[in-house]
């Protein structure tokens, strides 16, 4: 008889390879993963919730080990992935200039990170997100300006959205209570893992 857990463990190698890192032990290689991808990084995770400290420092201390310089720490975003946290964590990678970005989080600080890494590459040409929603938008903005996005780690801290590991960064209008999608095959993170300790 098959084992379910084999079965999903081929699926998931199938999906993303290398690129994605589940099971136990995981929280540990995020050093590893990041320093493949670059040397200073800007960690972003819920650095204001009492819960996250432990978690803040497993992760500060993997980057170290690995030769990683975490040159500036940025706080997540609220539920939904507001603008303003989008914008916030703009200002953060264009003030710090890391070239690879950490996000320690659940799918609505992922989704803010992806957006606001479009908005660093491309705030100069576009300075407000709502150009990009749709699909497609950002790979075709980076075409033709010549430029890249940094690369992301994430680490998914919650089984729910798959921020982690998907092309969408859905992002909040508060002000107009409207949800909208940012949907591009570039914005998938560079490295992703999941864990729920």
């Amino acid at each position: 008889m098959h084992d379910p857990r084999q079965k999903a463990q081929e699926l998931l190698n199938e999906f993303r390879g290398d690129a994605y890192s589940y099971g136990l032990g995981v929280f540990e290689e995020l050093g590893r993963h990041t320093a493949e991808l670059g040397k200073r990084a800007l960690f972003v995770g819920r650095l204001t919730s009492p819960w996250f400290a432990p978690l803040r420092e497993r992760a500060l201390k993997a980057l170290k080990e690995a030769g990683v310089e975490v040159v500036g720490e940025c706080q997540g975003a609220y539920p939904n992935a507001p603008l303003e946290d989008v914008y916030r964590m703009q200002s953060h990678i264009l003030h710090k200039k890391p070239d690879v970005i950490v996000t320690v989080d659940a799918g609505s600080g992922i989704d803010a990170v992806k957006s606001a890494v479009t908005l660093a590459a491309l705030g100069d040409v576009e300075p407000e997100i709502n150009p990009f929603f749709g699909m497609g938008k950002v790979a075709e903005a980076l075409d033709k300006h010549g430029r890249t996005l940094l690369p992301t780690v994430a680490v998914m801290l919650a089984a729910s959205s798959g921020a982690h590991l998907t092309k969408y960064s859905n992002v909040t209008d508060i002000i107009n209570g409207q949800k909208y999608l940012v949907i591009d095959e570039i914005l998938t993170p560079t490295r992703a893992s999941s864990t729920m300790t």
